[in-house]
């Protein structure tokens, strides 16, 4: 993959995802594949980020964000975790037992902020270094980013075709929706935006 990319000097963020590997296991991987960030999805202790982010890696900490009011730990835990980025996934339907947990984190019952809990530094974590992610689709992308006004966003399934393949107008509009929602002169919730509000996003 890092020799195609180069080959065609595509000059694109390599990401890769991992769970509950071996540290030494992940940064060979990482190494041969020339990757720039590592995501990781299962139950790293801090020790593993802190050590990728001495290795010069970007790290990314997924986190399985529990919207429907289910605790604050998962948020307590990923506050605290040495990570560059934190990734707010929705928790898995095999593992909640109430329907609304169930539902995306973008459907319309769960897209205003005051739906949210109401942890102290939650606003603050999602603005600056928080990716959402789950349920994501070019329908509520838009409403997502100006009520939440999110480092980034994470999209598979919401512009896929079928299940592992993309659908490529789809994720265009997902792009161009993104993109509009955080427009210089557009800020999260609505008002102005500043040129750092503009510039920090990787939409």
């Amino acid at each position: 993959i890092a020799g195609v990319l180069k080959a065609r000097g595509l000059q694109v963020m390599r990401v890769g995802v991992f769970a509950d590997q071996e540290l030494e296991e992940m940064i060979e991987v990482a190494e041969i594949a020339g990757l720039h960030a590592v995501q990781l999805h299962g139950g790293e202790p801090e020790t593993v980020g802190r050590a990728l982010m001495e290795r010069g890696f970007t790290v990314i900490k997924a986190f399985e964000a529990w919207w429907g009011g289910c605790g604050s730990e998962w948020f307590s835990r990923a506050r605290a975790y040495p990570a560059h980025m934190i990734l707010l996934d929705r928790p898995k339907a095999s593992r909640t037992a109430s329907v609304l947990d169930r539902r995306p984190l973008g459907s319309e019952d769960l897209v205003e902020f005051d739906g949210l809990p109401r942890f102290e530094g939650l606003r603050e974590l999602v603005r600056e270094r928080g990716i959402l992610a789950g349920g994501i689709t070019p329908q509520n992308v838009g409403r997502l980013i100006e009520r939440f006004g999110p480092w980034g966003i994470d999209v598979a399934s919401g512009v896929e075709e079928r299940p592992g393949v993309k659908d490529p107008i789809k994720l265009a509009e997902f792009i161009s929706i993104a993109r509009r929602a955080v427009a210089p002169g557009k800020a999260a919730g609505g008002g102005e935006a500043s040129d750092e509000t503009s510039s920090r996003h990787p939409y």
